[in-house]
């Protein structure tokens, strides 16, 4: 069965943009994206009705998978500083982050 991580992003208005970790790590995103490509992790973008919470649902053949990019990309100076600017920012606006997975487990929630 597939493993999937969803981050959801809830804004307070749509006249507040969502940072991007592409917007201040440019180079970083772009290799996220081709790791998570490589080990064949698919991400799909839906926002809510009302255009406020954007589900960004990231899904691996298994957990194993997603672990070990996220271990991998972990290794990379970049991604705790691309990390660090995306909550900052989130935060400097008001948007709620929550990271969870679908074995029920939350990884982050501010």
């Amino acid at each position: 069965m597939a493993y999937t991580r969803t981050v959801t992003m809830t804004r307070p208005n749509t006249g507040v943009e969502l940072p991007k970790i592409s917007d201040t790590h440019a180079d970083h995103d772009a290799i996220c994206r081709t790791k998570f490509a490589e080990a064949g992790v698919t991400k799909s973008y839906t926002w809510d009705s009302n255009e406020l919470v954007l589900s960004v649902v990231s899904e691996a053949a298994d957990k194993a998978t997603m672990v070990a990019v996220l271990d991998d990309l972990n290794t990379l100076p970049a991604e705790a500083a691309s990390m660090a600017a995306v909550k900052a920012s989130c935060i400097a606006v008001g948007i709620s982050v929550r990271i969870a997975d679908s074995d029920g487990e939350e990884y982050t929630n501010f």
